[in-house]
């Protein structure tokens, strides 16, 4: 490690040498000092060890064997259910827009409009299982009024109208 200089008779150090040394033992004595466990101060080493010389440990998962598993997360897919039935625009002046959509066949589908009291204003018979109808709402007097999807007799959706003057 150490060679003299000619010229001068001074040892001279081989810098790459002293820092392979000091890379080895750096490297030793993070091993030494991590801990078996996997809290703070331990990872904080194994990252050190991982990111800086590729010497990893399995993360901590759990498990039976008490032994560090990867772990694997579980994919869960959320299925995004959109509404049944959309009215727009919503407050209507002069018609509304019902887009609506069944996940069974029509049978015996309808739209029904009913007025503030539960009283049926409109039946408007659908027979498609997606489509949208065209509603005249000047017809109807300003106020708040309740747009029904039905199918088969079954309730399946229901949204609030507001009819403007």
């Amino acid at each position: 490690m150490y060679r003299t200089d000619a010229q001068t008779g001074k040892p001279r150090i081989d810098k790459r040498s002293i820092l392979g040394m000091l890379h080895r033992n750096r490297n030793k004595m993070i091993r030494e000092q991590r801990p078996k466990t996997y809290d703070q101060p331990g990872e904080w080493a194994q990252n050190i060890l991982c990111f800086g010389y590729d010497i990893c440990r399995a993360p901590l998962s759990g498990g039976e064997s008490g032994q560090p598993q990867a772990m694997q997360r579980p994919v869960v897919r959320k299925e995004v259910l959109s509404p049944a039935l959309k009215l727009s625009p919503n407050p209507a002046d002069a018609w509304v827009t019902m887009n609506y959509h069944l996940e069974a066949t029509a049978d015996k589908a309808c739209l029904m409009v009913r007025d503030a009291t539960g009283r049926e204003v409109e039946m408007i018979p659908i027979s498609r299982t997606e489509g949208q109808a065209v509603y005249d709402t000047r017809r109807l007097a300003p106020g708040t009024y309740t747009v029904e999807l039905l199918n088969g007799g079954k309730h399946i959706e229901a949204q609030k109208l507001v009819v403007r003057p």
